[in-house]
């Protein structure tokens, strides 16, 4: 898949994350350097919205952005915010863990990771939901960095993974 920042277009890892199929678990480092997995059927049957960005200008608006959005979820979610590489900003967010890929698996797993142009080894723009059975619910990856999130279309879908999964089966 190709990407788009400031009129450079940018080549994704060959990897395709299809909704409906199980999410993978993945290491990921947290800012203060814990190993953490994410992804996979958890018991504890939450909501994951795991979102990606690249290192690029204007991250902490964007950052900011998502923080205010997720200030107005009141169910409960676990919410993590993964970049390629640990990153420092003056904004500490109040609903989204920091994450960072050390392992560079997740970037590999989910198809985010940026392998060509000024941005290789970065992460792109993308959102995924899992949903509380582990299946990878909803997955968006913007074409142009320089976009920002649909932040009506998240809530949305949101909502709808969070009210599909009941956990007592068909009947």
């Amino acid at each position: 898949m190709r990407i788009k920042y400031k009129e450079e277009a940018l080549e994704l890892i060959d990897e395709i994350v299809e909704v409906g199929y199980k999410s993978e678990k993945v290491k990921v480092c947290s800012t203060s350097g814990d190993t953490t997995i994410i992804g996979g059927f958890k018991p504890s049957k939450t909501v994951v919205l795991i979102i990606t960005l690249p290192n690029i200008d204007n991250i902490e608006t964007q950052i900011q952005k998502l923080d205010s959005f997720l200030a107005n979820i009141v169910v409960d979610i676990d919410c993590y915010l993964v970049f390629a590489n640990d990153i420092k900003i003056d904004f500490i967010p109040k609903k989204v863990n920091f994450m960072y890929d050390k392992y560079k698996e997740f970037g590999t797993m989910y198809g985010s990771l940026i392998v060509s142009g000024s941005l290789e080894n970065e992460l792109c723009k993308s959102v995924f939901i899992i949903g509380k059975d582990g299946a990878i619910y909803y997955e968006n990856t913007l074409p142009n960095l320089e976009d920002d999130f649909d932040f009506e279309k998240l809530s949305i879908e949101l909502n709808r993974a969070f009210s599909s999964y009941t956990g007592q089966g068909c009947h």
